[in-house]
């Protein structure tokens, strides 16, 4: 099964040696990633690596504790020297310890180990890997993803085990804050409230499996025992689908983020949450951080419009080289060739061409155009140039600014090989 290429990128993961984050790894690893484990147990990060082995991406570990930053370092820089670049840091090294002592019986060292571990981990290893991701940003390549793994607790109530969803509590206000500071070089922060580690928390006594069964009632609206099905059906794991994305069937986030931002209503039924309400939830993603970004309270509506957008070609190679290299300069990935179709798969869509299935030549539609997204003028500039050189056809104004009905967009316009309309467009601030 391939979901989707990563050939090339590398990723780093702390404790993904076992648990939720060997299935981090194994994801990544299948999809072509290159990873590194970092972990403090070498025989651990062994055996890890050996079940990496057959996949496609290549495996390297490090003996790392995330609570020294020396460690961090260090094992910073042999995954540069091995690898030569890091395009993600998942921070998941972290430790449990529910329902062994209550909160007025918690000792000091207790409550300053689990902070050292979960929260200082993630300081230092996202510090290490957003000073790279900056450098190489600076340096012409702005690439980056840091993930942190956080935890249901940190929103819910989780009965002698506070120290822990503190923890957890201050990495989603980590997250968010680095989203912002760092979003022009590591672009995509996410906090991904996963599900529990059974190998961690199956060993916990009857009072914590109460505690893990409350936290875990979320999980079991209707969507989600379907998208659990549908994980099963593909071969992938609860740990895996942390970071697979295949629509909303594998992508727990969004799961979460729907059952979060809700309120019920009725039995089974769900409403989304007011917005003075929504405020004060932990959002699961950076992109749904502000209530009026999250399509359960946009003022347009909550229906969605499209799920992809198919145009005809008559020379499928001309036209795949013809948009790898247009659709390069918004940071889409190289076409996926399927048959006699090829598709550029995004977090907002689908875009693909095909040869038509009837036998007959494919025709571009009069009145039609086709419009993708682009984050600057410059990024417009960029498509426009990259299309007239591939082959492309400039029509109408060269690219520019165009105002009308209080909206003022930046764009820019070609015919593509086989006469299709297509344009760029930017959003200007008014």
């Amino acid at each position: 099964m391939n979901l989707f290429d990563l050939s090339g990128r590398v990723a780093v993961i702390t404790g993904g040696n076992g648990g939720i984050g060997l299935g981090i790894a194994q994801a990544l690893a299948g999809q072509g990633c290159n990873v590194s484990i970092w972990g403090r147990n070498p025989d651990k990060n062994r055996s890890a690596a050996a079940s990496l082995a057959r996949l496609a991406g290549k495996v390297d570990t490090r003996v790392c504790d995330v609570t020294d930053p020396a460690s961090v370092n260090a094992a910073m820089k042999a995954t540069l020297d091995t690898f030569g670049r890091v395009d993600g840091c998942f921070a998941n090294a972290g430790i449990g310890g529910g329902g062994r002592r209550s909160f007025i019986e918690r000792t000091e060292e207790e409550w300053r180990t689990m902070f050292s571990t979960n929260l200082d981990g993630v300081f230092h290893a996202f510090q290490a890997a957003a000073r790279h991701m900056t450098d190489r940003a600076n340096a012409g390549d702005p690439f980056g993803r840091l993930v942190a793994t956080s935890s249901l607790a940190s929103i819910f109530g989780t009965a002698r085990n506070e120290h822990y969803a503190a923890t957890k509590a201050a990495i989603n206000a980590l997250v968010r804050a680095l989203g912002v500071e760092l979003a022009r070089h590591a672009r995509h922060c996410e906090c991904d409230p996963a599900r529990l580690d059974q190998e961690r928390h199956d060993r916990r006594p009857h009072g914590q499996r109460q505690v893990r069964r409350q936290c875990d009632a979320a999980h079991s609206a209707a969507s989600l025992r379907r998208g659990q099905r549908f994980r099963r059906h593909r071969g992938v794991s609860d740990e895996q689908g942390v970071v697979v994305s295949y629509g909303r069937y594998v992508r727990d986030r969004r799961r979460l983020y729907r059952v979060l931002t809700s309120r019920r209503v009725g039995k089974g039924a769900l409403a989304p949450c007011p917005p003075e309400i929504l405020s004060k939830v932990v959002v699961g993603t950076l992109r749904f951080a502000h209530p009026t970004a999250s399509r359960f309270v946009s003022a347009e509506g909550t229906g969605r419009m499209f799920s992809h957008i198919m145009i005809g070609t008559n020379d499928l190679d001309k036209a795949k080289a013809f948009y790898d290299q247009l659709l390069s300069t918004l940071e889409v990935r190289p076409a996926r060739v399927d048959g006699h179709r090829i598709f550029y798969i995004t977090k907002t869509g689908v875009f693909s061409v095909t040869k038509p299935i009837n036998g007959e030549p494919a025709t571009c539609a009069n009145g039609g155009t086709i419009g993708f997204a682009a984050n600057s003028p410059e990024q417009v500039d960029r498509w426009h140039a990259a299309g007239v050189a591939a082959g492309g056809t400039p029509i109408e104004n060269p690219p520019g600014i165009r105002e009308g009905a209080g909206n003022k967009l930046y764009l820019a316009y070609l015919r593509d090989l086989d006469g299709n309309k297509i344009c760029a467009m930017h959003r200007m601030p008014n």
